[in-house]
């Protein structure tokens, strides 16, 4: 394990379980389970995403993705905060190319299945009714042990989502087995057409475990579909998505895509400080900061006295959106108020840490 991330228990999930709002689909998207504004442990589970977000990359080295489901809450309208039942789409189960996801009733159920169905294609999203036991704080993977396959075969792949118009396209997979490994494939087809193309991906010696292959340019905007293939010398098969060729990834070729685009449009220069989440805290408060041009600034916390307890930031803040963390644990309950400050202006935003 060569990192270790850790977030802040939840007022509300009173097993401190990270399954009950939280599920990673694959090697860099999270399904997170998601409350109306300032509801239970919305605004919490909020925080803790920005942190991962700002502090973690991927295997892969790219920020994670996030795919938001709700959260329902009991069928007479109560949430967590109100004494209701922790009720979760999150806490499911992946066994081979069925995933089996807690339900609890309409129309909630329907909305979090098409979530699912939407961010797993090709994979038989089976609805498992958990009213039985999730007063006992767990659902469909809280129960379950999940027995790994003896001598794996084993795909890792950064999948592609856009490439330009008119560029070769590269593909890149890690493919692993105790034995060796026989063959990997790649097959891509046009949208709306039914026969695949399968063109071999090749591996060096630098690096065994590491196929790869370069697509020609496609000369019109289209959608591509693929899948990668792999065999080891057991013959035993594999394919990534799982579910394929039912289930596959979807590339956008046209010319929009982010590698393709060249300048932006000049804007007027702004340096904002937005509301501190969550608010009143006891945990990760995110203090979020968008500013469109690069600028040095100071973020620091002050008491209701105006003395400064803390600097949160000192530095360049990049132009974007950019996010700065503090525990509110480590500082006695009461107001505090955070300050950005610039040689321009200082803006200020109240925070109670409970």
């Amino acid at each position: 394990i060569e990192e270790y991330v850790k977030m802040e228990t939840l007022d509300y999930d009173l097993i401190h379980h990270i399954d009950m709002h939280m599920k990673l689909l694959d090697e860099r998207t999270l399904l997170v389970g998601e409350y109306p504004e300032g509801v239970a442990d919305g605004p919490e589970i909020e925080a803790n995403i920005q942190y991962v977000l700002s502090n973690f990359t991927t295997h892969y080295g790219e920020p994670f993705e996030i795919v938001r489901i709700p959260m329902p809450p009991e069928p007479d309208g109560d949430y967590p905060d109100s004494n209701g039942d922790y009720l979760t789409y999150a806490n499911a189960v992946f066994v081979n190319n069925t995933i089996l996801v807690p339900t609890y009733y309409e129309p909630y159920d329907s909305i979090a299945l098409n979530i699912w169905r939407e961010n797993m294609p090709g994979y038989n999203i089976q609805g498992i009714n958990c009213n039985s036991i999730i007063p006992q704080s767990g659902a469909i993977h809280c129960i379950t042990k999940e027995l790994g396959v003896e001598n794996p075969l084993w795909i890792s792949h950064n999948r592609i989502d856009e490439a330009c118009k008119d560029e070769e396209i590269f593909f890149e997979a890690e493919v692993k087995h105790n034995d060796a490994i026989a063959s990997v494939a790649l097959f891509y087809r046009i949208a709306g057409t039914a026969t695949y193309t399968m063109v071999p991906m090749t591996n060096t010696v630098d690096e065994p475990s590491i196929y790869s292959v370069w697509l020609p340019s496609f000369e019109e905007v289209i959608q591509v579909e693929y899948y990668i293939h792999a065999v080891a010398e057991t013959g035993k098969t594999i394919n990534r998505p799982m579910p394929a060729p039912e289930g596959y990834y979807t590339i956008t070729v046209d010319t929009t895509a982010t590698d393709c685009i060249v300048g932006i449009q000049g804007v007027e220069t702004t340096l904002s400080l937005l509301d501190v989440f969550p608010n009143p805290s006891a945990g990760i408060t995110c203090i979020p900061v968008e500013s469109n041009k690069s600028l040095e600034a100071t973020i620091s916390m002050h008491d209701v006295m105006g003395r400064q307890v803390a600097t949160i930031f000192d530095g360049n803040i990049p132009a974007g959106s950019s996010k700065y963390f503090i525990r509110a644990n480590q500082y006695p309950a009461g107001t505090y108020f955070i300050h950005l400050e610039t040689d321009a202006e200082v803006a200020v935003r109240k925070l109670i840490v409970k």
